[in-house]
């Protein structure tokens, strides 16, 4: 499955709590009193957990959408209620709607996402057999730990720019089971084949095919090759995005939990 920034705030949400139970935890080991930190009691929580359950409700929060629109107008409001001032700064933007990406064997298809550093397909895609990267194949297969996914791939550059293979496929191995897209470092000037990173729960049916050479073929498909618009996923802006709405709504929490206190 695809990570959206709805199912991260989602996620967020549930480690913001586990921190506050851990914190419980460790109180109640040491002989403390069993509660949760002061500046975090159960009115504070749930005003918190309100405000992420809202913007969860508002739906898909991509950038550039009409409900990022309606997202940045309500986290206003937010602000504005509590006595702050807030204001919204515009920005043009061009993005990249994928289409039908996918790798297909016989009878089998998995979805992916392309790297966005990469080229692209048309949208009749390409066909070939698949091998493990170097070989003498037309798609070179790739497994990527949490470290090469943390260095963006930086370990197969050499892979991509040389003419071993008309595509290579990724299999991201990230923290849990599933699609951990890399960063597309190189957007801005992207180089090489067309890039289909795949689920880590396809590994073992991949590494099977690339072991037989089994013919495949893949559709990493969004626009022609023309109409290629940079819109790759910063990860430290995704941080910095993440860092400052974990403070909105403690900054939100505070207002009640001061009133509670007096």
């Amino acid at each position: 499955m695809i990570p959206t920034r709805r199912g991260f705030f989602t996620l967020a949400s549930g480690a913001f709590t586990s921190q506050v139970l851990l914190a419980f935890t460790r109180a109640a080991s040491l002989g403390q009193a069993a509660s949760p930190p002061r500046q975090f009691d159960q009115a504070a929580l749930e005003r918190i957990a309100r405000v992420i359950e809202q913007y969860d409700e508002q739906g898909n929060h991509r950038t550039g959408t009409e409900t990022d629109h309606r997202s940045a107008r309500w986290l206003a409001r937010l602000v504005e209620q509590n006595g702050q001032r807030a204001s919204l700064e515009s920005f043009r933007l061009t993005r990249v709607d994928p289409g039908a990406c996918y790798l297909q064997a016989g009878e089998r298809r998995v979805s992916g996402l392309p790297m966005f550093d990469g080229a692209f397909t048309n949208e009749r895609g390409l066909v070939g057999r698949l091998g493990n990267a170097g070989d003498a194949t037309e798609f070179g297969l790739v497994v990527a730990d949490q470290i090469a996914i943390s260095a963006e791939a930086e370990s197969i550059k050499d892979l991509r720019r040389s003419s071993k293979h008309r595509g290579i496929i990724i299999v991201t191995k990230g923290g849990r089971p599933g699609l951990c897209p890399i960063n597309a470092r190189f957007f801005s000037k992207p180089f090489g084949p067309p890039i289909l990173q795949v689920s880590s729960e396809e590994e073992e049916w991949l590494t099977q095919a690339a072991r037989q050479q089994q013919e495949g073929g893949t559709n990493a498909y969004f626009h022609s090759p023309g109409d290629r618009w940079p819109s790759a996923v910063d990860i430290l802006a995704v941080e910095r995005y993440a860092k400052a709405f974990a403070d909105l709504t403690v900054m939100l929490a505070k207002p009640l939990h001061a009133s509670k206190s007096t």
